[in-house]
């Protein structure tokens, strides 16, 4: 063989050089007829005639679409881009460019938009299992109250891109970007850990607890926004560069470099994340995205390029120093007034709000007056009989607990098998599970192998009642627990009905609160609850049965109790007035729980109805509110408060201080039952310009005198308030006048932006510069 290829080596050596040859030709020319790369295709030509390739394209769409902000909140995982400081947010949804652009392609954006209302439309906030009290909106209405009204534009549906829905749409994500999801989940254990009887809701977590589980751009404007904003961005840019605009590439690195050094600092406090340094970090982050630093570069000069041209164009304005000088002179006046405010839990933004309001006042109040506020409550003993959910007893308390079901758990395996094999114990086992299939059996061996024969959930309960009778046999167990259990000490509410209870287990109320009224001061005393005992120390016990406040009720789910009964009571007579609202497809009535709201709409129309009224008498204007069902809860006060605007003795309608609380080991002192509706007065300084703030309209207080008061300001969000004028002012308060001279750049910036965006967008639609083929 060897001597066979040393003879014929020329003409093997040959063949192979031209097989070669060919091979290279034939591969080489086959390149050059498929063409260039999926990723090297032109995706879209800009208005100025630049050819876009689909990977720069998709390399813009990426690094935007997630920013620093997703990478604050959601902590270490590598993910989000931080190098990005919120394009989408800053520069297309805070100011409206990101309405206006969808609005300009409706036919791109408006069915995935309507295939996500059908899903929207359904969303319910999340509300504790144990204590419906613990919830979103009970979270919202303190640390985003503007989110529960997007939300429910949101829900009421309509045209997806007309500007109240896609204002609606942007301003929930802002909401949430401004009080994200891991804050709320915060909120709701924090809540959670004030009641001891609350058990931790696996579900409360970040990620569940995101609107509509919502989380990327994509998912709350479809996957067509994003990449709208990069074709626009990029369309930008070169109408930028033509305008003479200019970044260098080391200016954009520039830019990079301290967007990840911001991010680097934040997180250098979790250790997860193992890299030395900034440099490392931002490597780290451009490798896993697919970028390197000439790809990261290019992409963020186009962004700076945009950026650069539009914020000139907002900040070109009000730049006059006369101007300036005008501004601050008017600007520097001001209004020092009384303003009164109703109490926070009587501000409401929903229908659900005001049907526990009048459930409660139906309950409690002396008199029905219509939308007019009773003089004073019913009787204690009177509301005792009809409505117990609302009368409670306060103790403050210390306390120790053994929980029967941690005693269950700390049970040997061994001690359970000992006891099941016992004659005895087996018999219980039979009559405690005929229907289980525990067989008979003879000997310990017989027993033990027909218990194995069960199923794993049914021999999970039997092991479990074992575990039951067994702890019940050993007393000394609890006892040994109780006396090691930490002290707590705790102000507890008892009620013979309704709302959460007293402490975890104790469900006999009677009983409870027949041991608390026995116990002698600072003489402990032991009460079995449910799974729980109980060694009780009272400190201190209100003598008389009290009124529960309207806050409370609302907070420990009592109202929510009651109202729930009140409309299921209602429910029959609401069907036979719109039996077609209530009816699923198939022709069934839907639960309750399913259209709650709209029973409840009905149930109240008698109060809206006079509620409208009033609105109509007291805000006599041609341009008055929108008087609809879904905003005549945020009035129904209205009344109250011309009443009290109108009083030539205002002090009988403020509210009287809750005196501070002088001995730890006491109860607390409680509000009463007139005073939690009245008004809660602060004395406040109002510049010319309050920055921005419309609702409050000040430029009107100007044109009162000293002693004069406002017309009534009704937001939406129900804060009912006036103004009583004491003093004007027109020392200047430079501090003010620059915050004031910021937003008033920034309001009339972003209209500027609008109107150039407007331009831009015409001409771009024009030349089919953006394009989503």
């Amino acid at each position: 063989m060897l001597k066979f290829f040393q003879k014929y080596q020329r003409y093997i050596f040959g063949v192979v050089a031209v097989v070669i040859t060919i091979s290279f030709s034939f591969f080489g020319t086959y390149g050059s007829f498929t063409g260039p790369s999926d990723r090297e295709v032109t995706a879209f030509v800009t208005a100025g005639g630049e050819a876009i390739t689909r990977s720069e394209l998709e390399q813009m769409a990426s690094f935007i679409q997630t920013d620093s902000d997703d990478k604050r909140f959601y902590g270490p995982v590598w993910g989000p881009n931080f190098l990005n400081d919120g394009v989408i947010r800053k520069d297309f949804l805070e100011n409206g460019l990101g309405l206006m652009l969808m609005q300009a392609y409706p036919e791109y954006f408006e069915e995935d938009l309507k295939n996500k209302a059908q899903k929207e439309a359904f969303y319910t906030p999340y509300t504790h299992p144990q204590a419906p009290y613990i919830s979103a909106e009970g979270a919202w209405r303190y640390f985003a109250p503007g989110l529960k009204g997007a939300l429910d534009r949101l829900q009421q549906g309509g045209e997806p891109l007309s500007n109240d829905m896609l204002g609606a749409r942007m301003a929930l994500y802002l909401n949430q970007k401004a009080f994200p999801s891991p804050y709320l989940a915060q909120v709701l254990r924090q809540q959670e850990a004030q009641y001891e009887w609350v058990k931790k809701d696996p579900s409360i977590n970040p990620r569940e607890l995101q609107l509509f589980g919502y989380q990327t751009i994509d998912e709350w404007f479809g996957p067509r926004f994003t990449r709208a904003v990069a074709e626009f961005i990029f369309n930008a840019a070169e109408v930028a560069q033509a305008k003479g605009y200019k970044v260098s590439r080391e200016e954009a690195w520039a830019d990079l470099l301290v967007n990840g050094a911001e991010s680097y600092q934040e997180m250098s406090k979790y250790p997860e994340v193992e890299v030395m340094s900034e440099g490392k970090y931002i490597g780290e982050q451009l490798k896993r995205m697919g970028f390197d630093k000439m790809r990261a570069v290019d992409v963020w000069q186009k962004v700076l390029l945009f950026r650069r041209m539009f914020h000139d164009i907002a900040n070109g304005t009000l730049v006059a120093p006369d101007i300036f000088k005008d501004y601050s002179r008017w600007a520097s006046e001001s209004v020092t007034g009384k303003t009164y405010n109703l109490p926070l839990p009587l501000r409401f933004s929903g229908l659900l709000d005001l049907a526990e309001l009048e459930v409660y006042l139906n309950a409690t109040a002396a008199s029905n007056q219509g939308i007019k506020l009773a003089d004073k409550p019913k009787s204690t003993s009177d509301v005792q009989k009809s409505t117990p959910e609302l009368v409670e007893k306060r103790a403050r308390v210390k306390y120790k607990l053994a929980d029967k079901k941690e005693l269950e758990a700390k049970v040997p395996l061994r001690d359970i098998l000992q006891w099941q094999e016992k004659e005895e114990n087996f018999a219980k086992l039979k009559k405690e599970f005929p229907d289980v299939g525990v067989s008979d059996a003879n000997t310990a061996e017989e027993r033990m192998s027909a218990l194995d024969k069960l199923a794993d959930r049914q021999r999970l309960k039997v092991d479990q009642y074992a575990r039951s009778q067994i702890v019940a046999a050993n007393r000394d167990w609890a006892k040994s627990a109780l006396e090691a259990s930490p002290e707590k000490e705790s102000v507890i509410s008892v009620r013979m009905k309704g709302g959460k209870d007293p402490l975890m287990g104790v469900k006999d109320r009677i009983a409870f609160m027949k041991a608390l009224e026995s116990a002698k001061v600072s003489s402990p005393f032991t009460f079995v609850g449910e799974n729980v005992l109980y060694q009780i120390e009272v400190l201190d016990l209100s003598p008389d049965w009290e009124l529960v406040t309207f806050e409370d009720a609302r907070e420990n789910g009592s109202l929510d109790e009651l109202l729930t009964k009140k409309l299921d009571a209602f429910y029959p007579e609401a069907k036979e007035k719109d039996a077609k609202k209530f009816k699923n497809a198939s022709g069934a009535y839907k639960p309750l729980s399913e259209v709650k709201r709209e029973v409840a709409e009905l149930w109240l129309q008698p109060k809206l109805d006079q509620i409208k009224q009033a609105v109509e008498k007291e805000l006599q204007s041609s341009s008055g509110p929108l008087l609809i069902s879904e905003t005549l809860p945020g009035y129904r006060f209205i009344s109250w408060a011309s009443e009290a605007k109108n009083a030539k003795d205002k002090s009988l309608y403020i509210a009287e201080a809750i005196p501070p609380q002088e001995d730890a080991t006491k109860l607390p002192p409680k509000n009463s039952w007139s005073n939690q509706f009245k008004w809660r007065v602060t004395e406040r300084v109002f510049p010319r310009k309050n920055g921005g703030d419309s609702t409050l309209k000040t430029e009107k207080l100007f044109s009162l005198n000293e002693g004069e008061v406002s017309d009534l300001l009704t937001p939406a969000n129900g804060d009912i308030q006036f103004v009583e004028v004491e003093k004007k002012s027109s020392a200047p308060d430079m501090k003010r006048v620059d915050e004031a001279i910021i937003n008033l750049r920034q309001l009339i910036g972003n209209e500027t932006e609008r109107s150039f965006m407007k331009s831009l967008l015409a001409e771009i639609k024009e030349k089919n510069g953006i394009s989503f083929n």
